[in-house]
């Protein structure tokens, strides 16, 4: 390997020798916060060059300390180019600060022959990849930002680099690469594995695709498109094979326990991505699986506990499938925690522990049978943090209660997760990528079906808000005068359209679809106070409706 060691310099060229903006837009799933606001956030900041490093603190022995990690670089220089478009290319703060972040990536690239790598420092230890590893998470959004550079410098030498950058995604972990082939289909390693074992892990694999799609989209350049297509594939192909019937697997491979994605994490990332997936294909799977994936962000439990140790803390909620820091806890032996659950068939329960000694070893798990309690499944000496109790014949319940007698030794037994696995996987309300977004522990579509009209969806973009209709046939909507396009579907694939509609004027006769798509404009509507349904023109609580929007069908 040969380190470069030029720093190209061009931050000498004031922003007013450059014509015009540049022909290139923003990068795909820029984040949208500013770029000032990224750096700001907790862990990141700014080393003595100007370039952005986090501060990984303790970890990995306290060796690694504040690091320039290339895909953070990444986010930080596409958010600071997005933001500089936006001044009209006029910033000179905005475009030094970007050009700093591209210099950076230029002095920091390992080379050898035609193919350029930036690697990792610090090993990961759950995928056995000692330091020195390389990602396919960040390669060729490495390769959009120095081609950003090149157009607004004019200097081939980052056009160059660019292209040594994404030659990993046509070679295998094995040869140094990051590019599991598997027949048709593509897997972009988050992890790259020089033995050749492939994790698959989705959003490394998804956020790479974006990448290599804006690759194309500069260069146009036929063979990156073809590698996209591939890697869609793979997603066509796998996407099934990452539920787990109650969240999202992380990966479809891990050396040790599989890793679940968290809910209002990598589970609701998974839902972002899938979301952008189908924005750019337009194939319904994804859409479906967006909406089945959603599904797990709001699965309906009301969680109650014996007792917590720190009920404002770590009360029976933590047990939501939050992981992190979130966990209920209790050290008062025999202890339970109940999930009450909305009545249906389960195929299975979830127990999973925080750490090693406070997952519960003895513990019997009871469903509710009208007013008492069956139990559905005794275990003896667990020590596995993620227990998943599958049953034989699927049990109609209202609540599971885990009672537990004994845990691995804490003497405090604590739980991040108690989740109930439906037979069949529900489908979600669910929105555009552009529309997608938090609103605190809730989501921005959330507010439209709180049974709250002082509360709305926000429009961010013109787009989209699809609803289960669980067998209803009247959907009203709510909110600033404004006309709404509607279609129909049973597979959210094949859509029928209906006539438009204004919003607060008249129900929406559903015609026994399945699905119902309201589409907006931002201009003409700028927020959606509420839709709701009801059957046969009888108009239902505020909490039925808002089931009925999240219900399985």
């Amino acid at each position: 390997m040969v380190k470069l060691s030029w720093i190209v310099g061009l931050l000498l060229v004031p922003s007013a020798a450059l014509a015009a903006c540049p022909d290139i837009g923003i990068a795909p799933r820029t984040i949208t916060a500013p770029a000032t606001d990224y750096v700001a956030s907790k862990g990141f900041s700014l080393d003595e060059d100007g370039v952005i490093v986090f501060d990984y603190g303790t970890r990995y022995g306290g060796e690694v300390g504040k690091f320039a990690n290339p895909y953070f670089l990444t986010n930080y220089a596409n958010a600071l180019y997005r933001d500089y478009l936006d001044t009209q290319c006029t910033s000179d703060e905005l475009l030094t600060q970007f050009m700093l972040q591209a210099d950076h990536l230029m002095a920091t690239a390992d080379v050898d022959g035609k193919v350029a790598r930036w690697t990792y420092p610090f090993p990961i230890e759950e995928y056995e990849l000692d330091a020195g590893w390389i990602s396919g998470i960040g390669q060729a959004r490495i390769a959009g930002v120095l081609h950003r550079a090149a157009a607004l410098t004019g200097k081939a030498s980052y056009h160059e680099m660019a292209e040594a950058a994404m030659q990993v995604y046509v070679t295998p972990p094995q040869d140094g690469g990051v590019a599991t082939i598997d027949g048709e289909v593509i897997w972009i390693e988050e992890y790259a594995d020089p033995s050749g074992t492939s994790y698959k892990v989705l959003n490394g694999h998804i956020t790479a695709l974006g990448g290599i799609l804006d690759y194309y989209e500069i260069t146009g350049e036929q063979e990156w498109l073809e590698v996209f297509d591939r890697g869609v594939a793979a997603v066509r192909r796998d996407i099934t094979s990452f539920d787990a019937g109650f969240l999202s697997y992380y990966s479809l491979y891990s050396p040790g326990e599989r890793k679940y994605a968290p809910r209002g994490g990598y589970n609701a990332l998974h839902v972002s991505q899938l979301l952008w997936l189908y924005d750019i294909t337009g194939e319904g799977i994804f859409l479906e699986w967006a909406s089945r994936f959603q599904a797990y962000e709001a699965p309906n439990i009301l969680f109650t506990a014996k007792g917590s140790v720190d009920p404002a803390k770590h009360g029976p909620d933590g047990a939501e499938g939050r992981y992190g820091s979130a966990y209920w806890s209790h050290a008062d032996f025999p202890t339970w925690i109940q999930a009450d659950v909305p009545e249906r068939a389960y195929s299975g329960l979830a127990v999973h522990g925080n750490g090693d000694k406070a997952v519960p070893s003895d513990f019997s798990i009871l469903a509710r049978k009208g007013a008492g309690w069956t139990v559905v499944e005794t275990v003896k000496g667990n020590t596995a943090k993620t227990f998943v109790a599958s049953f034989e014949q699927p049990i109609t319940t209202s609540a599971f209660r885990v009672f537990i007698e004994s845990d691995n030794g804490n003497n405090n037994v604590a739980l991040q997760a108690v989740l109930p696995a439906p037979t069949t996987s529900g489908f979600s309300a669910i929105t555009n990528e552009c529309n997608y977004r938090t609103a605190g522990k809730n989501y921005n579509f959330d507010l439209a079906m709180d049974g709250d009209p002082s509360t709305a969806m926000r429009v961010y973009c013109d787009g989209w808000l699809i609803l289960p209709t669980n067998g209803l046939r009247r959907l009203s909507v709510d909110g600033p005068a404004g006309s709404l396009d509607v279609s129909f579907s049973d597979d959210l694939t094949d859509w029928r359209q209906a006539r438009p509609v204004e919003i607060g004027a008249e129900a929406i006769d559903t015609e026994g679809a399945d699905f119902v798509r309201l589409s907006f404009t931002a201009a003409s509507t700028p927020s959606i106070s509420e839709v709701w349904f009801s059957s046969q023109g009888i108009a239902m609580a505020d909490d039925e409706a808002t089931s009925a929007l999240t219900a399985p069908r």
